[in-house]
């Protein structure tokens, strides 16, 4: 029986010999995968193991394209974290000016709206004061 160190970092097994021969077979398992024989403490690349030599030999049979795979939220974010960072001034403006355009309606209707609300309030008593407590809620939604 055998453990194996997957390309996601998780340990497999235990598994059989022959189980460990369909998954080198079906290229899951290569000659560098961290194998733990049982009763041992030692992880060793397959290649180091006599009895997969001519398993590993042998061309494996490419698996067919994967579906998705679910990941994590930590080995995502983890994942992000570790990339560069990367600010794109000229890409974030494109972006922004495209968002401007794509929703133009939208962007005036709301701004209008706002502005009325603001000049109503001067006419109403006690408005000056709703504005201030409602300009926050108004902007931050707007």
């Amino acid at each position: 029986m055998y453990k194996i160190v997957g390309g996601d970092k998780n340990i497999y097994g235990p598994v059989s010999e022959d189980e460990l021969r369909r998954w080198i077979a079906e290229g899951r398992v290569g000659a560098q995968t961290q194998i733990q024989a049982e009763g041992s403490t030692e992880w060793k690349p397959a290649s180091a193991f006599p009895e997969f030599a001519d398993a590993l030999a042998r061309p494996s049979v490419p698996l067919p394209p994967p579906g998705p795979i679910p990941v994590s939220t930590d080995t995502f974010a983890a994942e992000i974290l570790a990339r560069p960072a990367q600010v794109q001034i000229g890409s974030c403006l494109a972006q922004s000016w495209n968002l401007v355009t794509a929703n133009a309606g939208l962007l005036f209707g709301a701004t209008f709206l706002v502005w009325v609300i603001k000049v109503g309030a001067n006419f109403v008593p006690m408005g000056a004061l709703a504005w201030v407590v409602l300009r926050g809620v108004l902007y931050g939604g707007f």
